[in-house]
């Protein structure tokens, strides 16, 4: 769970994303994030706030860098170093850590 929270810092806490704005965003992300609950069986509040994440979450990281916390979070440390090596080179906008990456630099 430490990397979902890495995830948390950086697009919410450093870059001052306000959740707030999600609630505007009706479209694909929150209403996948409410299939999802509904096929799961999970019940949602109004403006619940695991939407919101979601929809925050989706639209402010790449499919790469979600991907990658998925990796992290399941612990599959060898598909998660192919992942970083495929995509973080130096002098390359790295879709992972979301910069260009610098020599000697590593991904989040």
């Amino acid at each position: 769970m430490i990397s979902y929270y890495k995830i948390m810092e950086k697009n919410f806490y450093k870059e001052d994303v306000d959740m707030r704005d999600t609630e505007q965003k009706t479209g694909v992300a929150m209403e996948q994030a409410e299939n999802m609950a509904e096929f799961a069986g999970i019940e949602l509040q109004d403006h619940d706030p695991r939407v919101k994440l979601y929809a925050t979450l989706r639209d402010k990281t790449s499919d790469q860098s979600l991907f990658a916390e998925v990796l992290r979070i399941l612990g599959d440390t060898e598909a998660l170093n192919k992942l970083i090596g495929a995509y973080h080179k130096v002098g390359i906008h790295c879709p992972i850590c979301l910069k260009v990456v610098a020599p000697g630099e590593e991904c989040r």
